[in-house]
């Protein structure tokens, strides 16, 4: 685990992974320690009801006050480490070679301005961006990658581990990012190809998400089945939208709704997602086709298809951690109630 992964907060020279933890034990000491003090004041007085002070030390011999102060010292000793031991004191640094493996995943969404359309709720481009989040939460360990495309194609974030960041591009994309044109996917894929040549691992499996709606298809399934092959791109079209369709909205500077787009007789356009276009398109470049679904049994389908290719493992990567030290509190607090337990 990489040292800023972690939030810590470090005091005397000691990194405590744990701080917070000491909010939880704090109450919890003090309960202890007015449970001792309770203890005490009840065998004290117990002990002046047993006998007077002149036949105290020859009555209760056992009963030492230095014996009960070093008692009720021990166990002090011992909560105090244990709270100290619970916030996971670190110190001195290790250093780790991790070998990784996995498969990349490009994903390629349409931003065409149909994907504004509202026959998926919201629309059709929130509705794919929260698909791709769920994908991204089951294909744990994968690289992936994000393309935006509509006339022409974007990388938007290039292939990563870091989620994180991926979401913060994908979070990124709004109506004003929704371009017009054709749906350029055939420079997606290119993209795609060479978002795969920069990431410098050759041998790894090359699989491309494509989230669209269909419409207006700008290129030849033929001529992109080629650059598949060339590419050695594996390909997983999931449609977005319904057949039913749904007009496109048309925002102003401020956001909001204006109205909906009309066709040169002046009516509104309706946009329906060609599911069968899209099929064809998986089946020209022998690849995998779904329709987006409210249940994610497509991204469970998604989720089978990477799974079936194997992990390659890709470079080491060096990480530093500091090195846990909770054992050097508890030892004392072990030997403290062993102590204890004895007298």
């Amino acid at each position: 685990m990489d040292m800023g992964d972690v939030m810590t907060d470090q005091w005397f020279g000691i990194t405590w992974a744990a701080w917070s933890t000491w909010y939880i034990v704090l109450p919890i000491i003090v309960m202890i320690g007015a449970l001792l003090v309770i203890r005490w004041v009840r065998q004290s007085q117990f002990i002046d009801n047993m006998a007077s002070k002149r036949h105290r030390q020859q009555m209760l011999s056992h009963a030492s006050l230095l014996q009960r102060g070093i008692k009720t010292g021990l166990y002090a000793i011992a909560c105090v480490c244990i709270a100290i031991a619970l916030m996971r004191p670190q110190w001195g640094e290790d250093e780790q070679s991790v070998t990784q493996e996995g498969r990349d995943l490009v994903i390629a969404l349409d931003i065409s301005r149909s994907m504004l359309a509202q026959d998926m709720t919201p629309n059709r481009l929130t509705y794919a961006k929260n698909k791709i989040k769920r994908v991204i939460q089951q294909l744990q360990a994968e690289r992936v990658a994000l393309i935006i495309f509509s006339g022409d194609a974007v990388v938007q974030c290039p292939l990563t581990r870091d989620y994180n960041a991926f979401h913060l591009f994908l979070d990124g994309i709004t109506a004003e990012t929704v371009t017009a044109g054709t749906t350029a996917i055939e420079s997606a894929l290119h993209k795609a190809a060479q978002a795969f040549q920069s990431s410098g691992a050759s041998d790894r499996q090359r699989l491309v998400l494509l989230l669209t709606d269909g419409e207006d298809f700008g290129s030849e399934h033929e001529r992109m089945r080629k650059l598949l092959q060339k590419e050695q791109l594996r390909l997983f079209v999931m449609s977005i939208g319904t057949q039913a369709g749904a007009p496109i909205p048309e925002y102003n500077n401020n956001g909001a709704c204006s109205g909906y787009k009309r066709d040169k007789k002046g009516h509104i356009a309706i946009t329906r997602c060609n599911t069968q276009l899209a099929q064809r398109l998986a089946q020209a470049c022998d690849g995998v086709y779904v329709q987006a679904r409210e249940d994610d049994s497509d991204v469970s389908r998604l989720e089978q298809w990477v799974n079936h290719f194997e992990k390659v493992a890709s470079e080491e990567v060096h990480c530093n951690s500091y090195i846990e030290r909770y054992y050097v509190y508890c030892i004392p607090a072990l030997i403290a109630v062993c102590l204890e337990w004895l007298l």
